[in-house]
């Protein structure tokens, strides 16, 4: 089987999402509680490149491993975000979200995905996504949010953050994220 052809990977490694212990609010995983890991936008011309047309079709991926200190769920999300710089999360933003997941007391993987589109005639960035948690899918849907006049050329700062929830606070919940790619389809 072959791999996919993978267009761009964060600069940045992630440190452990554990929300200082007592948090319930969603956070972006970071390189050192401020700076976001951020998968940028290929440029438009890029983009075309990849297939010779107007129309691009991308996946954006991101996996990783989880525990729960205590009975919690935990929500992984991927978001468009206009910012390499700053982690606050714009919820109108969320592209594709696992939903509530519970991760109660134990350990277990998860990932996230989504299949997307983009052309230059709408400038709309739009598809389907899917994710995992502990062995908790959430089937193939369209995407939470349809996100409208991107320009992958304005600058530097137009690409995907990945998000982290737990419900309850516990010092031992952590999550890690260990792969964040965007692969040509």
């Amino acid at each position: 089987m072959g791999r996919a052809s993978i267009i761009a990977v964060p600069l940045v490694t992630p440190r452990e999402l554990n929300q200082s212990g007592t948090g319930t609010t969603e956070v972006a995983f970071t390189s050192d509680g401020t700076v976001p890991v951020f998968l940028r936008l290929p440029s438009a011309g890029q983009l075309a490149e990849a297939n010779g047309t107007t129309t691009s079709m991308f996946k954006v991926r991101a996996w990783g491993r989880v525990t729960g200190g205590t009975t919690t769920n935990f929500t992984v999300q991927i978001h468009y975000h206009a910012s390499a710089t700053s982690a606050t999360i714009t919820a109108s933003r969320e592209i594709e979200g696992s939903g509530a997941q519970a991760v109660n007391s134990e350990s277990g993987n998860w990932w996230i995905e989504s299949l997307l589109t983009w052309d230059t005639t709408s400038n709309k960035l739009n598809g389907v996504g899917s994710s995992m948690v502990n062995r908790s899918v959430t089937t193939a849907a369209i995407s939470d949010n349809e996100i409208t006049s991107i320009d992958p050329d304005a600058d530097d700062t137009n690409g995907f953050i990945v998000a982290g929830t737990f419900s309850a606070g516990n010092a031992s919940n952590k999550a890690v994220l260990d792969g964040f790619v965007l692969e040509e389809v």
